[in-house]
This record gives structure tokens, sequence and C-alpha cells, in this order.
């Protein structure tokens, strides 16, 4: 049976994918929006320098999130996935070390920076934001619950606070004059409200809540020997990721390191697509077996893996190709001329957001169906290459080694990835990248060309030749992509 088939003989699993990834994107797409906007405000009204000094005390900020999340919620949303009671038994447990442990790596993490740039600006934003990651770290407890029992509704409630709202109050800060203290304090405000929110849906519609800590912390051991494989992942996932903007910081300054945050914003951007994916497959992956379709209609693990790998390239490749070919236009209208230099480097971490979203979906398979300590490796080995790279191109090179760094390390990572995943679900997973997107994005490549200059008619044009390409192809194919995408429009089945 084909996966196009398994999944059209499959309506509720489909089409629960579909409506779990809308709603989950359509919160991530709202609050990228909102984050982008706030970013471009900022360049506007406070320059490049400020813009580096912000995205320095983010980066140092979530660094703490694999340390004081450790897997955890990984963990939690596989568990309450396939038992529901489960949730009674983590909750306390994942808030109570989130809590501790996340308010000593603030403590500590601030340390380092005051040591380093003094007590400041960039030591105060680094505290703030630290606390204000914490305080999401708490509230994402209650959202993992809510994604766990596909209850995507919830999760859009509860995400909005810090995914949104705490960028428009951002936003009208700055209009206003403040700067980017006050910015970090309205993160601040915002996690805190949505940990608020959190709670209340998990109280009036979840029935009785449970505890809110425990406060035996010897229960903490079992339960992260159990989620180490995910925490060590998240770890080593963090360092690739936010290692090179931090010491492009430190070794090329403000101006440069704000420069390097308007391209790698644009990436970050992205990134919601295959996190939504993601997570709305993960409790299909948690319980599906290779070669197998489940009683209830569930498909197998191979044909979940490749639908999830063609459904990332139809989504990321349009966008990597605006990213690459318009990287000046983008730059000059959401920030200003001053982001231009970013232009030169903007295609290698356009083409990395791809490459990051396959290796991603790969991992996902890979950790949930292979002993951790593979994935663990294979994320270890990424660390470990991702920090030799920077430091040997980001010194000498500035921004654009970072940006290389940065696709050299994802490359590496999904090739690993890759290989897992062909070990977990067979190497038919493979066939995901035969896809029809991948000769949509060529065709739209060559009919924005000429306009690249021009935002709107490369938006356009482009936009309308892929999507009646792969519309066309995938209609013809009847391929599992195709079947995903009717399952995202009401009353179709």
């Amino acid at each position: 049976m084909s996966a196009a088939d398994q999944l059209e003989t499959a309506p509720p699993p489909a089409h629960r994918v579909a409506r779990n990834t809308a709603l989950r994107a359509a919160a991530e797409i709202l609050g990228k929006f909102a984050t982008l906007a706030l970013t471009s405000v900022m360049f506007i009204k406070l320059g490049t320098d400020a813009a580096g000094q912000f995205g320095f005390a983010l980066a140092v900020s979530q660094l703490y999130w694999p340390i004081a999340g450790f897997g955890l919620d990984r963990l939690m949303l596989r568990e309450i996935a396939i038992d529901n009671d489960q949730t009674a038994n983590l909750v306390p447990k994942l808030n109570s070390f989130k809590l501790v442990v996340g308010l000593l790596c603030a403590v500590v993490g601030t340390l380092f920076v005051s040591i380093d740039q003094g007590w400041g600006t960039v030591s105060s934003l680094t505290l703030i934001l630290g606390l204000s990651l914490v305080a999401t770290l708490i509230g994402a407890t209650a959202q993992n619950v809510f994604m766990a029992r596909e209850r995507m509704e919830d999760f859009f409630l509860a995400a909005l606070p810090v995914k949104v709202f705490s960028a428009i109050v951002g936003i009208v800060i700055l209009l206003l004059g403040g700067g980017i203290l006050a910015v970090g304090a309205a993160s601040l405000f915002a996690a805190i409200v949505g940990v608020g929110i959190g709670w209340w849906i998990l109280s009036s519609r979840y029935g009785q809540p449970p505890a809110a800590l425990d406060r035996h912390p010897r229960t903490w051991l079992p339960l992260l020997r159990r989620s180490g494989p995910w925490g060590l992942q998240e770890v080593f996932g963090q360092i690739t990721f936010r290692f090179g903007f931090i010491l492009l910081f430190l070794t090329a300054g403000d101006a440069i390191a704000g420069e390097y945050r308007a391209g790698y914003q644009l990436l970050e951007a992205t990134l919601f697509l295959p996190w939504s994916i993601a997570a709305s497959v993960l409790p299909l992956v948690a319980r599906s077996r290779r070669g197998e379709v489940s009683a209830e209609g569930e498909p197998s693990l191979e044909v979940i893996t490749r639908s999830g790998i063609e459904l990332v390239l139809a989504l990321l490749l349009p966008i990597a190709v605006l990213l690459g070919l318009c990287a000046a236009p983008i730059l000059k209208t959401i920030y200003t001329s001053a982001a231009l230099p970013a232009a030169s480097y903007l295609p290698y971490l356009a083409a990395a957001s791809v490459i990051y979203g396959v290796g991603h979906i790969a991992g996902l398979v890979a950790l949930s169906h292979l002993p951790g300590r593979r994935t663990v490796e294979v994320m270890a080995i990424s660390a470990i290459f991702s920090v030799a790279i920077v430091v040997a191109l980001v010194p000498t090179h500035g921004a654009p080694g970072a940006a290389w760094a940065a696709l050299a390390t994802e490359s590496v990572l999904s090739l690993l990835s890759l290989r897992l995943a062909v070990k977990a679900a067979g190497p038919t997973i493979l066939l995901g990248f035969i896809s029809t997107s991948t000769v949509a994005a060529a065709v739209m490549a060559a009919a924005v060309l000429p306009f690249r200059d021009d935002l709107i008619p490369s938006v356009l044009v482009g936009g309308c030749v892929y999507a009646v390409v792969l519309l066309a192809l995938e209609y013809r194919r009847q391929g599992a992509t195709w079947a995903l995408m009717r399952r995202m429009v009401p009353g179709q089945r």
C-alpha cells in the first residue's frame, strides 16, 4: 500500500495531523511575525548595536532551555499521548525541576556575562530574559498536555501571550521611546501571563489540575534518566544553534552581531514549520510501527516519516527560494538599509533552514524508535563539529563565516539523523526527497530570477508559479502531500 493510500484510508489520523499542524502553525506564524516586527522596529528605533545586544542576551538565555527542560517536555508529550493518566504524575515534577534549575541557570548565566561585559545593559537584559525563559518553560508544561491530547486549540490560547503579546507590547514600548530593558520586562510579564492562562485551561477544561509543584527532588532523578536522550539532544542542539552568534558578538562586536541577527532572524522565522509538523506527528510516530497499519487505521512508521519529509520540503522550499534570490529587498523592507550586509550570506542561511527541517523530522523518528544513545551520539558529533567550524571561521570571516558554519553544521546533522531514521523506518523514507515540491521550487526560482530586485513581483509571481506547479503535479501523482493538503480543506475526506 502506498503512502497516499495509507493516508487516504486513515482519515482520522491524517485529519488530526493536518488540523493540529495548522493550529500550532497558526500560533507560531503569529509569534514569528510579531517577533520579526519587534526586531524590525528595534533596528529602526535603536540601531544595529541594540539589536546585537538583545540578540546576544537572548541567545545566552536560550541556552538554559535544554538544561532546565532537559527533554522533559518531549518525554511528557510521548507519555501522555500513550496514557492520559500520566498527567497528574508528570506535571508537578516537571514544573519543580524547571523552576529550580531554570533560576540557577539564570543566575549563573548572568554572572558569566557580567564578568565579560561588566554590570550594565547587557547583563541586566540577560537576567530579565533568563527569568522570562524560566516562566516560558513552566508554561510549556501545560501546553504539552494540550498537545499530547491533541487539543491544539487550547495550545493556541496558552501560547499566544509569549509568542505574540510580548512582541506587540515590546513594539509599543519602542515606539514610545523605551529601550531594550523595557522590552525584556514586557517579555517576562507576558511569560507569567502565559503560565496563568495555561493553568486556568488545565483546571477548567481538564478537571481537577494536578499539583503545581513536587517538593521532593529525589523524584526528579528517575524522570531525568528517562528524558536523558532528549535532554542531551537538546543541549547539543542549542550549542549548534547559539554558539556561532555568541562568539560573533564577543569577537566582532554589537553592530556586526546585529546585522547577522537580521539574517538569522529570518531563518528562525521558518523553523516553526518543521517544529509544528514534528509536534503534530509525534503522537503518531510514538504509536506507529514499521510495516504495520494499526487497527485504528493509523499509517505505518515509514509512511508517516516519508510524508513528514515531503510536507517539510513543500512548505520550506518556496520560502528558501525567496530568501535566497531576494535577500537584499527582503532585508531592506523588513529592517533598514543597515541590514543589507546580511544579504551576502542570507542564501546560506536559507538553505540551512530547509536542511534543518528534514533533519528535525528524521531525528524525531530516530529518537522515538532507536536507543536514545544513538541520537545523543549524532547530536554530540554535530555539536563538536559546530564548535570547531565556528571557531575556525567566525574570528577570521565574521558574519559570513557564521552563516557558512550554520549551513555546514545543519548538513552534517541532517545526514547523520537521516542515517538513523533509515535504520528505524527503512530506506523507503528517502523517497520523500523525490518530491514534486523540488520541481516546483526549481520552476519558481526560474520565474523569480528576472524580478529578484523587486520584492512584490517576486512574491506574487513566485508564489503563484510554485502553487500551480505543485498542485498540478501532486494532483496527478495523488501522493502523500496531496492527501495531507486535502485534509486541511474543511469537508474533504
